[in-house]
């Protein structure tokens, strides 16, 4: 059931001491797919997925003939694509494409499936699995993605709220005027030594007081021939 693969740690090649196209095949079937859904290590940012080298080495291989099947599952598909859609309430399997739908179909009979009503059925379950797991594992970027967002807006936040509060103290009128400017970035550094996040803090001081975006050459221009800038 096993054979030898070896690859580096990011998945970035493999080497195979045989059957290399026989297992080329079976890495890419939907079968494949889903063990990987399921033991794939999560968390990277934007839904990206990983396997160990040492959990590769432990991965299981059908040994079988596939390469006399000659299927062709030519370029890579994005899963929707070769599974027909993205949402399992819509998945409908005469939508598969056909040569992954012949791959998939044979790797059951090869495990022992040969009724053809049953395997119909295993592989519409198979298909309606992988959906959900990518989906699932997808979702879960995009709300940890939002989390930090809001995280960051929320530290931005308080940031302002804090040079307001230095403003009234030191009684400075918030004007939209490069001379305003000027006095905002003198006080930033006793909010934060970074200064890409002073910048960022100014920005989003400027745009919450004034409703533009914060743009100094506009402010020096407007303020040229005024004798009180």
């Amino acid at each position: 059931m096993n054979d030898i693969i070896l690859t580096n740690d990011n998945f970035q090649a493999i080497y195979l001491q045989s059957n290399s196209k026989n297992i080329w095949l079976y890495l890419n079937s939907t079968v494949s797919w889903l063990y990987q859904q399921l033991v794939y290590r999560t968390g990277l940012g934007g839904g990206a997925a990983k396997i160990q080298t040492y959990e590769l080495a432990e991965f299981p291989v059908l040994v079988t003939d596939l390469e006399s099947q000659n299927i062709n599952l030519g370029d890579t598909l994005f899963y929707a694509e070769a599974l027909g859609t993205n949402k399992v309430a819509e998945f409908d399997l005469s939508k598969v494409n056909h040569e992954r739908l012949k791959l998939d179909d044979y790797i059951l009979q090869c495990l022992g499936f040969v009724d053809s009503t049953e395997r119909e059925q295993l592989l519409t379950d198979l298909y309606k699995a992988v959906i959900d797991l990518i989906n699932s594992r997808l979702e879960k970027a995009k709300s940890l993605t939002s989390v930090k967002v809001q995280k960051k807006n929320i530290e931005i936040t308080v940031y302002t709220q804090q040079l307001q509060k230095l403003l009234s103290q030191r009684k400075i009128v918030p004007v939209n005027t490069y001379h305003c400017a000027r006095q905002l970035k003198n006080l930033l550094p006793q909010l934060t030594a970074d200064q890409k996040l002073q910048q960022k803090i100014l920005a989003a001081y400027w745009q919450s007081e004034f409703k533009e975006a914060y743009h100094e050459q506009n402010l020096i221009e407007k303020g040229k021939g005024n004798i009180f800038e």
